[in-house]
């Protein structure tokens, strides 16, 4: 039976290299969108967004993300709107232009990921899978922890 400490250490370490792989796909394969794009743009599939909440989401300063969506505004890939009910917000979302590059950024990243899947077996296969459901129940648990800490100190 592993420790939490453990299992926690094999998660911290292999994050970084997740990181890694992903962001070397991306500028080998995409080099007009960047790993912070790449978040941005996977935001707004989801749907529109303002840049406070996009700068919320990456944890990024309003500033840093301001620049970032200009790059892509300026790209066609995303499209500002101004809200009617308040005009000093801004709605950002995907063109169709920025949709077909994500899409096209996901198909390449997956088909890299089932290449290598092709490596194990069957059986662990369906052992990644359990482990990647619970990996993703602990990340949504860290969520909640951010942001309950993030009240308290405000």
């Amino acid at each position: 039976m592993h420790d939490r400490k453990e299992v926690a250490n094999q998660i911290v370490n292999i994050l970084p290299m997740m990181m890694r792989r992903t962001g070397s796909g991306i500028r080998s394969q995409f080099p007009n969108i960047g790993p912070a794009h790449f978040g941005i743009m996977m935001s707004l599939q989801r749907g529109a967004r303002t840049v406070t909440a996009l700068s919320n989401d990456q944890e990024v300063s309003t500033a840093t993300m301001s620049k970032s969506v200009d790059t892509l505004v300026e790209r066609g890939w995303i499209h500002r709107k101004t809200l009617q009910h308040d005009r000093r917000k801004v709605e950002l979302s995907l063109t169709s232009e920025g949709a077909n590059q994500i899409a096209c950024l996901q198909f390449y990243l997956e088909d890299r990921v089932v290449a290598a899947l092709g490596a194990i077996s069957d059986g662990d296969l369906d052992k990644l899978s359990m482990g990647l459901g619970l990996l993703h129940k602990v990340l949504k648990q860290m969520d909640q922890i951010d942001q309950q800490e993030s009240i308290k100190t405000t």
